[in-house]
């Protein structure tokens, strides 16, 4: 015996896979931009401690060309926020 079709019963079947779809694109969303944020947080962390080593260091040791390295630093920065 073949099913019988209910009118509408079609319709709020895609309505509630539209609805779950949306709900779904929305936690990915969110779930996307708490890594990124964890990401960036993290990379800040990594260049302010290289920063205070390697660079000071460089700094110290009378390397002025860390100077140029230290503005392409800045320039990343600038692009994580």
């Amino acid at each position: 015996m073949g099913a019988f079709r209910v009118e509408g019963e079609t319709d709020n079947k895609d309505k509630e896979r539209t609805k779950t779809m949306k709900e779904l694109n929305e936690t990915e969303s969110k779930a996307l931009a708490a890594v990124n944020a964890a990401v960036n947080a993290f990379n800040r962390e990594l260049i302010d401690h290289h920063l205070h080593s390697c660079v000071a260091r460089d700094l110290r040791e009378g390397r002025e060309e860390v100077l140029d390295y230290i503005e392409q630093i800045n320039r990343s920065i600038s692009t994580m926020e």
